[in-house]
């Protein structure tokens, strides 16, 4: 599993920012080549690959490049293209889209890789947020879903009357990630114009978006899950201050937490991440209109 170093992508790679940015990710990397959440935790398949993607956005090199190959293939199930968060673990709609989207960010797009992708999948979706996952990964592996009929009829079929999804402070949340489920499936939007005015009308003065688990409040998670949609619609909204939310949230070490005043200990690399793709998202003319 080797492969030339991947180009970074974002409106600022190759920044100091940057660079910060990734010497945090690269100090939660672990002997073995895996990579964790934050400081203290295990390490897994999910937090390597995001880290994958971090280093990516950062325009940086892999740490350790050869050892996080050999960690990747140690979680990989060879019989079924499955994969583990765990070497030896067990298998999950999770672990296997963490681990095809780690082999992506590794540059392994070889047709082997996704070989029989779709049906192992198939039976792993049972709800609206295994869509969401399942619908982004096959996209990012470059594959089609064979099930995409069942996942777009779950996804219509749990819609409002008026075409949005949700209701009260995750109305806006919800029907963004809907609906980048079913533009993910290659879907028209039933209701395009009410899922505008659901999305611009919900961001926050703090500059981002919120919802029920943060009372309103703008988050990184709930901003990254309307930011995809807004690139991918081209949406009005109010970009300066949607980043300039996100920049509030970035730590001295170049880590990012989940809101501008949640902890003094430093961020995670999941807000790290989210953070990273925000910014691309809403301020990279040349960022993929949804991916």
């Amino acid at each position: 599993m080797s492969t030339p170093e991947q180009g970074g992508r974002g409106p600022s790679s190759g920044s100091g920012a940057h660079a910060e940015t990734a010497a945090f990710v690269a100090s939660l990397q672990a002997p073995d080549g895996a990579f964790a959440w934050r400081p203290g935790l295990a390490p897994d398949l999910g937090a390597t690959s995001t880290a994958l993607r971090v280093f990516s956005e950062c325009a940086v090199p892999v740490p350790d490049r050869a050892a996080v190959e050999r960690y990747v293939e140690s979680c990989y199930q060879g019989d079924s293209n499955g994969f583990t968060l765990t070497p030896g673990g067990d298998s999950s709609l999770h672990a296997i889209a963490e681990g095809h989207v780690a082999l992506v960010m590794l540059g392994h797009t070889e047709p082997h890789w996704t070989k029989n992708l779709s049906q192992l999948v198939k039976p792993l979706v049972h709800d609206l947020m295994d869509v969401w996952i399942a619908s982004a990964f096959l996209n990012t592996a470059g594959v089609r879903s064979s099930d995409a009929a069942r996942w777009e009829a779950m996804v219509l079929g749990a819609r409002n009357p008026d075409g949005t999804w949700g209701a009260g402070q995750d109305r806006a949340v919800q029907t963004a990630m809907h609906a980048s489920s079913l533009l993910l499936l290659g879907v028209p939007l039933p209701e395009p114009a009410m899922v505008r005015q659901t999305i611009i009308g919900a961001q926050t003065a703090e500059g981002g978006w919120g919802d029920g688990d943060s009372d309103g409040k703008a988050t990184l998670a709930a901003t990254y899950r309307i930011a995809r949609v807004v690139r991918a619609l081209s949406l009005p909204v109010d970009t300066t201050a949607a980043t300039a939310f996100v920049e509030s949230c970035r730590k001295t070490d170049g880590s990012y937490t989940g809101q501008p005043d949640a902890g003094s200990t430093g961020g995670d690399l999941v807000n790290t991440y989210l953070a990273l793709t925000i910014d691309r998202w809403l301020n990279d003319p040349a960022a993929p209109g949804i991916n």
